[in-house]
C-alpha cells in the first residue's frame, strides 16, 4: 500500500524584472502550456506589456510587447489572455485615455509574430476601461467590455478573423454597468458584472447566450455592495456557472466571500472571514473550490476553501518568500493537476513579482523529495492522531471521523482513491491512496 501526501511546489519568481509587476491574467493551453500576460508602470509617462510562457514546465524570459501605450496617454491596464486551440495567445487590454474614457484593443500571436494591437473602440464605437476574453472549442474568441461613457456592458464574438457587431447585454435603466468577466464553453456563454446603482447598492448580475440571444440579467446578489473585479465565473462538469464574488457590508466596511450555482436562488457565505480576489474552479467530482487572500490586512496568505457536506474547508498555501500573495489565476490542465499564478512581493518590500506554482500530483514529485516524510509505504497505514481528524472523499462526503487524542489510527480499509484528511483548525491536507 503507497499513501502519498499532496502538496504544492514552491513559488516560482516567472517575472523576473526591475520593475513593479502590476495588473496580470494567464490561460493555459491543450499542450499544458501557461500563457501570462501581466502590466508594468515604472512612471508617470511610460507604461509596459508584458507576456512569457512556460514549454514544458520551463519559463522563458518575460518579454515587453508593447513599450508604451499605442495612444501615448495614462497607460494600459486590465490586460486578459486567453489561448486557442493551436496554443496562440489572444490579449484584449483598456488604454486610459482620461480620468472618464479609455480605449479598448486587441493583439494575438499567429505562431510567428504578435499582430496588433487593434483598436477595437473604433470599430465598435465605444469607450471601454474593463474588459475579459474567453475562447471557446472551435477557437472562437469572445469578449466583453463596458462603456466606460454609456455605463452598458457590451458582447461581441470573432468568428472566421471577422467580429461580429457590439451587442449590449446588460440594459438595465438608471444603472451604470461595469467590470464584466467571461466563460465561454460547449457553444454557451456566460457573463458576471456588477452595476453601479448608487454609492450604497451594486447589485451583480448574471447574463446567458442562448440560441434565440441574450437573456435579460438575473439579479444575483442586492445585499451586500459587489466590489468590482473581485469575483470570478467558471463552468462545471455538468455545464452549470458556478460563481463566487466580494460582497461588502456598508459600515463598517467587511469585505466578504459569497458562492452560488446557476439559477442563483441561494448564496452561501464561504467564510466569516474577509478575503479579497476570489476565483473558482471546479474538480474532476464537479465539487467546486475558491481560493482567495485571506486576510487582507495583516499577513495575508492564499487559502483555498472546499466545498463538503459539512460545510466549506480551508487549505492554506505554503507561499515561503513571498508576501501579499494577491490577483491569483487559478488553471487546471488536461489531468486536472491545479496551476496558479498571482502577484507578491519579496519579504523587504522593494519589488512586486509575478509568481507560479502548482499542485504536485503522485508522479511529478520529484525524488529528492520523496525522502521527505510525504510518502509512506505500509502495509497498513497507522496515522497518530492528536486532535479531532475527519476524512473527506472528493465528492465531500465524510467518510470517517475520530474524535480526541489516539495512537496509531488505521485507515487501511479505506479504499483506494484520493481523499481530504482535516485536522480541527488546521489546513487541510490532501492524500491518496494506492493498493
Amino acid at each position: 500500500m503507497l499513501f502519498i501526501l499532496f502538496y504544492w511546489s514552491n513559488p516560482v519568481n516567472i517575472s523576473n524584472i526591475q520593475d513593479a509587476a502590476m495588473y496580470l491574467d494567464a490561460d493555459i493551453d491543450k499542450y499544458s502550456n501557461i500563457h501570462v500576460v501581466f502590466q508594468t508602470k515604472p512612471d508617470l509617462d511610460s507604461c509596459f506589456l508584458y507576456y512569457t510562457r512556460s514549454t514544458n514546465g520551463v519559463w522563458q524570459d518575460s518579454g515587453v510587447i508593447i513599450w508604451d501605450p499605442p495612444d501615448g496617454h495614462f497607460g494600459l491596464q486590465e490586460p486578459m489572455i486567453a489561448v486557442d486551440t493551436l496554443g496562440h495567445p489572444h490579449i484584449l487590454f483598456c488604454e486610459l485615455l482620461t480620468d472618464v474614457a479609455s480605449r479598448l484593443y486587441y493583439m494575438y500571436h499567429d505562431g510567428s509574430q504578435w499582430i496588433g494591437p487593434m483598436n477595437l473602440s473604433d470599430t465598435f464605437m465605444h469607450r471601454s476601461a474593463t474588459c475579459d476574453i474567453a475562447i471557446d472549442e472551435s477557437s472562437n474568441v469572445h469578449i466583453v467590455f463596458d462603456d466606460y461613457i454609456e455605463g452598458e456592458v457590451y458582447y461581441s464574438v470573432k468568428k472566421n478573423g471577422r467580429w461580429e457587431g457590439a451587442v449590449n447585454i446588460s440594459n438595465l435603466p438608471d444603472n451604470d454597468d461595469y467590470f464584466p468577466v467571461i466563460a465561454a464553453r460547449n457553444k454557451k456563454v456566460y457573463v458576471l458584472f456588477y452595476s453601479h446603482y448608487s454609492p450604497y447598492s451594486k447589485p451583480l448580475y448574471f447574463v446567458e447566450k442562448r440560441e434565440s440571444g441574450w437573456s435579460s440579467p438575473i439579479l444575483v446578489d442586492d445585499e451586500y455592495r459587489s466590489q468590482g473585479e473581485e469575483k470570478g465565473i467558471t463552468i462545471g462538469k455538468d455545464g452549470i456557472p458556478v460563481i463566487t464574488w466580494l460582497g461588502t457590508t456598508s459600515s463598517p466596511p467587511k469585505y466578504y466571500i459569497f458562492f452560488s450555482r446557476y439559477p442563483f436562488n441561494t448564496k452561501e457565505l464561504v467564510v466569516n472571514e474577509e478575503g479579497h480576489m476570489p476565483k473558482i474552479y471546479v474538480d474532476k467530482c464537479n465539487l467546486p473550490h475558491i481560493i482567495a487572500t485571506f486576510p487582507p490586512n495583516s499577513d495575508p496568505k492564499l487559502r483555498i476553501y472546499s466545498r463538503t457536506d459539512e460545510g466549506w474547508v480551508a487549505e492554506t498555501l505554503p507561499t515561503p518568500n513571498v508576501k501579499v500573495p494577491y490577483r491569483v489565476v487559478v488553471m487546471k490542465d488536461s489531468i486536472e493537476k491545479i496551476h496558479l499564478v498571482f502577484r507578491g512581493e519579496w519579504p523587504d518590500y522593494r519589488n512586486i513579482d509575478i509568481y507560479y506554482m502548482n499542485e504536485y500530483d503522485n508522479t511529478s514529485i520529484p525524488e529528492d523529495e520523496k525522502r521527505m516524510t510525504n510518502v509512506y509505504y505500509f502495509d497498513t497505514i497507522f496515522i497518530n492522531v492528536d486532535k479531532d481528524l475527519k476524512i473527506y472523499d472528493l465528492t465531500g462526503i465524510l467518510v470517517k471521523e475520530y474524535k480526541g487524542k489516539r495512537d496509531r489510527i488505521s485507515i487501511g480499509d479505506i479504499p483506494a482513491g484520493v481523499y481530504l484528511l482535516k485536522k480541527d483548525n488546521e489546513r487541510i491536507k490532501k492524500i491518496i491512496i494506492l493498493k
